[in-house]
């Protein structure tokens, strides 16, 4: 077949060509997805795109739920970036409670699931209201080298660059407004102008004996029942009325969930400064860590009061800086708040570090620090997150193998911020 290969498109018996170099499952996927989604089809049962995780197979990701079309340059960074959901580059990278990040549209699809949703990497339950952008994850993001995904197009590009190329490459399928079928943008005007045709051979009148030709058409339809000019507009009334049902049922939807997000992270939030926190598989993220997969893990927010800071721990479980490779470094991360405005600036409350011991017989691993007024760390935060600071060498890196702070896979965190001085704000 040259340099092309045909795919067929799912729920239809159309095929579509691909490039030689677009061959890749993750191309794939691509096309699958978006015909299943341009012709209103189900995903195929065997489908890898379908939900492996804890609700219906039958339920296809969304045409929305998908990551960003390129691929990026240096293959040893590929699963890193990859969001599990959509098996695509991370489209503003979220980090779950877990540590494991999504897009974030995909997260909050996954999220959005009935019943209770387990995470696609380690299957511990999700929350989409504990998640939180991933600035850290996004500027590296943006400093790689990526080429476009789209079939035939060869730009080659940074990652932050992406998005304004894909609004003008020509290799981008959109929908047609007339048949609704997805064509490449630089061939649009010339599928439109067989539309034109079209409509000129129906004006001046078909060939007679064809589909289209009235008699051939009258007369095929003698047995068919017609509607009364009543029932016709009856059905139209009906119809805009479950129109509006639809809709509103579909507002109700969206304020419940709304509701219930702000139920859950009001749950799982600590308002006194005092935040304790439980990672699951250990080993798994430590090893993750030390392939350069995960380098890092953050908490869920916490705040000092109900109108307080607002801040998150960073965890390196193969330590950062001075503690790289041999220790665990161990940050706070002053964050964007609410009430920022009323607050003290620079943040200068005395931190508290600890891993908790499981062996009541022997003692926690802590540190105390006390913030530089001077650092940009404790500043009133810029941006969704000032720069974390704490301790680069909070503990050997061999503790993780030790049973009395790591039991059944799991170790605790702990961080406690001194209220002295903070003036409650009424």
């Amino acid at each position: 077949m040259g340099s092309h290969e045909m795919i067929p498109i799912p729920g239809t018996c159309l095929y579509m060509p691909i490039h030689g170099k677009k061959r890749s499952g993750h191309a794939r996927l691509h096309y699958e997805r978006m015909f299943c989604g341009y012709f209103n089809r189900e995903l195929p049962l065997g489908s890898p795109y379908l939900v492996q995780g804890g609700f219906s197979h039958n339920s296809a990701k969304s045409p929305e739920a998908m990551g960003v079309r390129v691929v990026l340059v240096d293959e040893d960074k590929r699963e890193r970036f990859k969001c599990p959901y959509c098996n695509e580059v991370f489209d503003k990278p979220h980090q779950a409670a877990c540590g494991d990040r999504y897009c974030e549209k995909c997260l909050a699809e996954l999220t959005s699931k009935d019943g209770v949703i387990k995470c696609l990497c380690c299957h511990e339950t999700l929350n989409n209201s504990q998640s939180f952008k991933d600035s850290a994850c996004q500027r590296e993001l943006n400093a790689l080298t990526v080429t476009c995904d789209w079939s035939g197009c060869e730009w080659k590009g940074k990652f932050h660059e992406f998005k304004v190329h894909e609004t003008t490459c020509g290799f981008v399928l959109l929908k047609c407004d007339d048949c609704h079928e997805p064509v490449a943008r630089n061939t649009m005007e010339q599928h439109k102008s067989r539309h034109v045709w079209s409509s000129s051979v129906e004006r001046d009148g078909p060939a007679p004996g064809s589909m289209r030709d009235p008699v051939t058409l009258l007369t095929s339809l003698n047995d068919v029942p017609m509607w009364t000019s009543t029932e016709t507009v009856r059905l139209a009334n009906c119809e805009e009325e479950v129109q509006k049902l639809r809709q509103t049922v579909e507002e109700l939807q969206a304020s419940y969930s709304e509701l219930m997000l702000i139920v859950q992270s009001l749950q799982a939030t600590s308002y006194n400064g005092r935040y304790i926190w439980k990672i699951p598989e250990v080993a798994r993220r430590s090893r993750e860590a030390r392939e350069g997969k995960t380098l890092s893990l953050y908490s869920a927010p916490f705040y000092t009061s109900r109108h307080g800071y607002r801040m998150c721990l960073r965890l390196y479980l193969n330590g950062d800086g001075t503690g790289k490779g041999t220790h665990l470094s161990y940050f706070l991360t002053i964050m964007r708040g609410e009430f920022d405005a009323l607050l003290q600036w620079p943040f200068q409350q005395v931190v508290r570090l600890a891993l908790r011991s499981q062996n009541p017989s022997k003692s926690d691993i802590r540190h105390c620090f006390k913030p530089d007024g001077y650092s940009s760390s404790f500043t009133l935060p810029k941006s969704d997150m000032n720069i974390a600071s704490g301790c680069p060498k909070f503990a050997p890196v061999t503790t993780l193998n030790d049973d009395d702070f790591v039991r059944d896979d799991t170790m605790f965190l702990q961080c406690d911020i001194d209220q002295t001085g903070i003036e409650e704000i009424n």
